[in-house]
């Protein structure tokens, strides 16, 4: 069911709520509930607490940058109606403000609130998780439970994900052995991870069996957590892939679980068990082709493995299966239709005094006549480059098997669509709002790094969705350094 906007002057607020949570937070819905909360209260109508919710919801989870405006708005409603107390307005209100980037707003919504219900502590939990305020939300937790709040689920499994993104892995280890709680599939994922990143696989498959044991029964995301947690070990990585077989789930169909095994054959650099497995990958993908990010992730093993050969024979598989897109040019005016993509190219887009534009990967070749864009965009990289000084250090692992050399692969990085659009908006525009970038891949490990530093240097809050959401600020990541 999608929201209708033509008219809300008929509709009761129950009504208005039930067309909200039927959109499922769709990005495309956000525009469509903002014009549906400005008609009714053109229309005088009297929204109760599950509607103002949902409102705040939608408006949060949507694709509008202004999304805090929009946010403070219906939550002024909700204060006019005497609702700003409610414990779900309030944590949808903490949400919205996460997701538009305000942290600090979204702890000062919570102050109070935390103690007094479970809910708020939930949402104020996910905002420092989103907002890379680790250590922040596990100060909240603690302050929270002194006041006498009760962790549910999703309060644990929060609070392991916060202490493992703060690396303190023993002690997020130690949340889910001491919860009493029957683990969801989401919790066992999170103390897995915990396991993973403090290196200790063993722990990981006692976590993992014991589970099992109590009748949890694994999905997706704890397999794959699984796998991540075998680090090199590419022997117990493929039998933690191969139980996803045991327990009926296609875990070749499942593209995190086939990004995961891919990183693990790049980190045990063995360029032919990653062929072996990708070819088996394809036969078995069911009625298409493995994800774009698999292809990129192999081509990250053959240089993992310094296999040029195979190297050259990835770009070649990418150039004949995966489809060529098209799209229009950077312009003001909506200019021609770009030349095609090459599979694989990062394409960027940004929006800059309410114009939008889109830079790919490499030198600006059709920019033509159109000045404004050529200004924003021309050089961009390199100038952000330069800019960030000697905090900034290439990481040229990610294209070592580049032709030409360093000088070559240097100037490539700098050239990365993501980094063009990030120096128009840092460099050549004077606003103080957080810049915000789209890319149609994800971040390479070098432009996440240098996101990061960025925000350090320009004190600005960063955003970049490349299928995940980024949030960078004071030279820290929302995702924890997760995100491949």
């Amino acid at each position: 069911m999608r929201l209708e906007s033509s008219s809300v002057s008929d509709h009761q607020g129950v009504d208005v709520a039930a067309a909200l949570a039927a959109s499922k937070g769709e990005p495309g819905e956000a525009d469509t509930a903002w014009r549906l909360f400005c008609a009714a209260q053109t229309a005088g109508l009297s929204l109760d607490a599950r509607t103002l919710a949902a409102l705040l919801s939608c408006c949060g989870r949507g694709s509008g940058w202004d999304a805090k405006g929009r946010g403070r708005a219906v939550f002024e409603a909700a204060q006019r109606a005497g609702l700003d107390s409610d414990p779900f307005v309030v944590s949808a209100h903490v949400t919205a403000l996460s997701r538009a980037g305000d942290v600090d707003g979204a702890f000062a919504a919570a102050d109070g609130a935390a103690s007094a219900d479970v809910v708020t502590l939930n949402a104020l939990l996910s905002a420092a998780l989103r907002a890379g305020e680790f250590a922040r939300g596990v100060e909240a937790h603690s302050r929270a439970v002194a006041l006498g709040v009760v962790p549910d689920g999703t309060t644990t499994t929060a609070l392991v994900q916060l202490l493992t993104a703060c690396g303190d892995t023993s002690a997020a280890v130690a949340v889910y052995e001491a919860c009493g709680l029957r683990p969801s599939p989401r919790l066992l994922s999170a103390a897995l991870s915990a396991c993973g990143r403090g290196g200790d696989t063993d722990r990981a498959w006692q976590l993992y069996s014991g589970a099992l044991a109590r009748g949890v029964q694994p999905d997706g995301a704890v397999l794959t957590a699984l796998v991540h947690a075998c680090g090199a070990d590419s022997d117990a990585a493929w039998r933690a892939f191969q139980e996803g077989r045991r327990h009926g789930l296609a875990l070749g169909a499942c593209e995190p679980a086939v990004c995961a095994m891919l990183c693990v054959f790049a980190k045990s650099r063995e360029a032919n068990r990653a062929v072996l497995f990708f070819e088996t990958v394809r036969r078995e993908w069911p009625g298409r082709r493995p994800a774009r990010v698999a292809y990129l992730l192999l081509r990250d093993v053959a240089a993992a493995a310094g296999d040029e050969a195979l190297a050259q024979r990835v770009a070649a598989m990418m150039s004949a299966e995966l489809p060529r897109g098209s799209g229009k040019a950077s312009t003001e005016d909506g200019g021609k239709a770009a030349a095609r993509r090459s599979p694989g190219a990062a394409v960027a887009t940004f929006t800059a005094d309410g114009v939008s534009y889109e830079t790919r990967n490499g030198e600006e070749e059709e920019l033509g006549g159109n000045a404004r864009a050529r200004q924003l965009l021309a050089g961009a990289g390199p100038a952000l480059c330069e800019a960030l000084g000697a905090a900034y250090a290439p990481d040229v692992s990610c294209v070592q098997l580049m032709a030409g050399g360093a000088a070559a692969q240097r100037a490539a990085l700098c050239s990365h669509a993501e980094k063009k659009a990030l120096g128009a908006l840092l460099l050549r525009r004077t606003t103080t709002e957080p810049a915000r970038v789209r890319v149609t891949i994800r971040m390479c490990r070098d432009c996440h790094a240098l996101f990061s530093l960025a925000s350090a240097h320009f004190k600005r809050p960063i955003e970049c969705l490349d299928g995940h959401t980024h949030i960078f600020q004071d030279g820290a990541c929302s995702c924890g350094n997760r995100w491949r």
